[in-house]
């Protein structure tokens, strides 16, 4: 049995039986754990720098170095909050941003 529920204009979510849709399930579950087209791969934990997710924040220079070594640290964290082992790296983030306010706009100085 299958029921589909529209959330909003752009999203669907379609309920399907596992017995009676068996290939479209094993479909569904190749592309959620390929990756998609997220940030992170769920399986791997490789990280997709070209993510449209991310915007220009990994390639814009001056600071997208620095946004790289502090996003990559917190994907890999496993403190508890995650990313508390991180905190350098995003304060360096932080201070980058401040000294470029042109590019990264001027509440990049807000704390």
């Amino acid at each position: 049995m299958s029921e589909v529920q529209q959330i909003s204009s752009k999203d669907t979510v379609l309920f399907i039986d596992k017995e009676t849709n068996h290939a479209a399930i094993e479909e569904l579950e190749r592309k959620t754990l390929s990756g998609g087209q997220g940030a992170v791969n769920s399986v791997t934990g490789e990280i997709n720098w070209a993510c449209p997710c991310l915007g220009d924040l990994a390639v814009q220079p001056p600071c997208g170095d620095t946004f790289k070594i502090s996003f990559a640290c917190f994907v890999r964290s496993t403190t508890e909050p995650k990313g508390m082992d991180c905190a350098d790296a995003f304060r360096q983030l932080q201070g980058c941003f401040r000294e470029h306010p042109e590019i990264y706009g001027r509440d990049a100085g807000d704390d």
